[in-house]
């Protein structure tokens, strides 16, 4: 699903780790020299990072920060030579914060806050941005173990074609990072359902929030002269129930929308199933108060035109019960379901061990990929597998595709990254779960705490501290204070008005207690 959920703190292992690291940055890079070959120690190392999302962003940065300190030389003022150049690749010209998808629809924040240039978020940085496809990676040298399985300890060449002109280029890579993220994936065995990928609208990029809300504008000059409107939303997880309820709150304000029904298509009926007690509560109690939303049991089937002449589709779902019924004459279907790893499906395209089941790159504890000492990945488009013992079976732990799991990630290989070139040992990847975080539309949300399976807090006190977690993960100081200036503007118009909400909401969650 969308990514959605944060972490509040760096990992305590990776900051202790970069304490001592400043505090021996002088020791440690002379010692790298003494331990070098001339030619290593002369070489400026490529770290070609694929990917822009929270995984890639986030690592590229964290990798300029590692290495700022020899970029800024020591107490002399002398400058160092530059140990590392880092190129981000990615297919958009814009980061998109995903969690916060939701405001940028209903127009409470602003594309720029949003989605800003990744050329801004980078200006102050030494990381270097392509807007480029990555097509295939080639290693340089790859060998074959007795097993079959592919091992290599050199780096290689990303291919990458033109976003505009198609025209193909190829980028040097020593290290190799992959985090190409999700797509939606409406052809595959598993997830194919006809019609879908003609009649409904993905909501996984900056374009999908775009075309929504042109939709959206659409059905409100039409009005309801009409006659009855209705609009689907295909998932009950935490990107389908935040979306039908940013849509309930937006068309029960909006004249030309109020007479909209919202049908959330969950399968058994079942909302939020990987929440707590506590989230399930708070979304079920949200989902009730908006009198235009109705939870409709199913699993879609199939989508398909309701008359040739009619832009409305029909969806007909599968009931829990094994009956059938349709959602009849809908003038738009939301698909949030169907998420699957952004990777090319071909061997020779790519060249590393992806699990059989789930199409993701397998990695070791360190994110490492298999067999390659120079690649690594993390993010939607990763497994990692663990080695407990060397006789034991292997055991895959697939985390969670959220938001949370990417910024925790991306330290760790970021380091990684950064001992590998330098000859220190890794750090194994242990994701620790910091809780959820979920809008409830109209300045409301929920956040579920990581300490029993009841502790939510929901209302306006939980949307306030939504935001101030949002706003610490925000990727660079300088997004940090654009937004949060805004912010500030907003509650500073009517600072009375917050305080009582806040605090009603937190009176409310005490008395619940």
């Amino acid at each position: 699903m969308l990514l959605r959920r944060t972490s509040f703190f760096t990992s305590p292992q990776i900051r202790r780790k970069e304490v001592v690291s400043r505090r021996r940055s002088r020791r440690q890079a002379s010692a790298f020299d003494e331990n070098a070959s001339p030619k290593e120690s002369s070489s400026i190392k490529k770290v070609v990072v694929l990917g822009g999302g929270f995984g890639g962003l986030y690592c590229a940065l964290k990798l300029d920060s590692l290495f700022a300190t020899n970029a800024r030389g020591d107490d002399s003022g002398e400058k160092k030579k530059p140990t590392m150049i880092v190129t981000l690749i990615d297919t958009n010209e814009k980061f998109l914060f995903k969690p916060l998808m939701y405001e940028l629809l209903n127009s409470d924040m602003e594309e720029t806050d949003v989605a800003p240039l990744y050329e801004e978020l980078l200006e102050n940085t030494t990381v270097r941005f392509l807007q480029k496809e990555a097509m295939r990676v080639e290693p340089e040298k790859v060998l074959k173990t007795k097993s079959g399985s592919k091992v290599s300890g050199t780096g290689g060449e990303v291919i990458v074609r033109d976003v505009e002109t198609k025209e193909e280029e190829r980028v040097k890579y020593d290290y190799l990072v992959v985090s190409l993220g999700a797509k939606v994936d409406f052809e595959s065995e598993k997830n194919f359902v006809k019609g879908a990928r003609e009649f409904a609208m993905p909501f996984n990029g900056l374009d999908d929030v775009k075309r929504m809300r042109e939709k959206i504008e659409r059905l409100k000059e039409d009005g309801a002269e009409r006659g009855e409107r209705t609009v689907a939303v295909v998932g009950a997880g935490y990107a389908g129930v935040e979306l039908a309820l940013c849509l309930a709150r937006w068309f029960e304000r909006e004249d030309g929308l109020k007479d909209v029904k919202i049908k959330l298509v969950a399968k058994d009926g079942n909302v939020l199933s990987s929440a707590t007690v506590g989230g399930k509560n708070a979304a079920r109690k949200a989902l009730e108060k908006a009198s235009n939303v109705e939870i409709v049991d199913g699993v879609v089937g199939a989508i398909e035109r309701s008359s040739s002449e009619s832009s409305k589709v029909n969806i007909s779902l599968t009931k829990g019960d094994s009956s059938l019924q349709k959602i009849e004459n809908v003038d738009m279907c939301c698909w949030t379901v169907g998420l699957s790893a952004k990777l090319p499906t071909s061997e020779n395209d790519w060249p590393f061990e992806q699990d059989p089941r789930t199409g993701k790159i397998v990695t070791d504890s360190t994110l490492k990929v298999a067999g390659y000492d120079r690649v690594f990945a993390l993010g939607d488009n990763s497994i990692q597998r663990e080695y407990e013992k060397k006789d034991a079976a292997n055991r895959e732990e697939e985390k969670p595709a959220t938001a949370q799991v990417a910024f925790q990630a991306a330290d760790y290989c970021a380091w990684n990254v950064w001992s590998a070139i330098n000859k220190k040992s890794l750090l194994p990847f242990r994701y620790q779960h910091l809780g959820d975080m979920m809008t409830l539309g109209d300045k409301e949300a929920a956040v579920q705490f990581p300490v029993g399976e009841e502790t939510t807090l929901d209302g306006s006190a939980a949307f306030a501290l939504r935001r101030l977690a949002y706003l610490y993960r925000m990727p660079t100081n300088g997004q940090r204070l654009k937004i949060g200036r805004k912010w500030l503007s907003a509650i500073s118009s009517n600072p009375s008005a917050f305080v009582g909400e806040v605090i009603e909401g937190l009176n409310s969650y005490t008395s619940s207690r």
